[in-house]
């Protein structure tokens, strides 16, 4: 089962906190941002894992076209760093 979603900020500066789905609902996701520009961050929150509570930062536009894969497990935030 998959899901799309999307978010939009017209404003620089929304902030969507750490957020993440616990198991059984625990899924992957892959961000791009279309439009404008975020700061994302994802940190590792599998208790197991040797890069436990490790994060990683990036920032996605809409012309660097990047994209960021998240493995389950991970928790997710964004800013808006560019209005739209």
């Amino acid at each position: 089962m998959g899901q799309c979603n999307i978010s939009f900020s017209k404003q620089k500066g929304v902030l969507r906190g750490m957020h993440y789905q616990a198991a059984p609902y625990a899924e992957m996701k892959l961000i791009r941002c279309t439009m404008g520009a975020i700061y994302d961050v994802i940190i590792d929150l599998r208790l197991d894992s040797p890069t436990f509570k490790r994060w990683v930062a990036l920032e996605l536009t809409s012309d660097n076209r990047c994209m960021l894969y998240i493995p389950e497990g991970f928790g997710h935030g964004f800013q808006t760093s560019e209005g739209v």
